[in-house]
């Protein structure tokens, strides 16, 4: 019977290759997972303490408004160019030289408010400025 042996240098146990560094052995992936571990909960949010990495709070994001489709019965002039208003949508106002001309409409059983800016008395008279739109709350159709 007859034996033998491979000299190998001190610190290359783990390589799988005299001289190389094995880039698959089992230690190499068992480091390289733990510090990929260690990497994502230090970023992680602790939700149970209410601390988080973003700017926001915790539920900004739900609370948004989200941007609805203007209503079909509501025909709007300039539908892209929503009117300047403050608080309510109803409050919206015109610049100097248009009129806020405004009617309600029906969408299904809700009610809606449309509004414009036009130049002269009446919803019909061009230019317009803008125009906006709103739900009548506590009316229905």
């Amino acid at each position: 019977m007859s034996t033998s042996h491979i000299e190998v240098r001190p610190g290359a146990w783990n390589t799988g290759e005299v001289g190389r560094r094995a880039r698959r052995s089992p230690l190499d992936w068992l480091s390289r997972m733990g510090i990929g571990l260690l990497s994502f909960f230090s970023n992680s949010d602790d939700a149970a303490s209410g601390e988080s990495s973003y700017d926001e709070p915790i539920g900004a994001l739900v609370d948004r408004p989200v941007e609805q489709p203007i209503p079909d019965c509501c025909i709007l002039a300039k539908p892209e160019k929503e009117c300047h208003y403050t608080g309510h949508k109803a409050n919206y106002t015109c610049p100097p030289g248009f009129q806020k001309q405004y009617w309600p409409c029906c969408e299904g059983t809700r009610l809606v408010g449309c509004g414009e800016c036009s130049s002269g008395p009446t919803c019909f008279d061009r230019p317009f400025d803008c125009s906006i739109w709103w739900w009548i709350e506590g009316s229905s159709c």
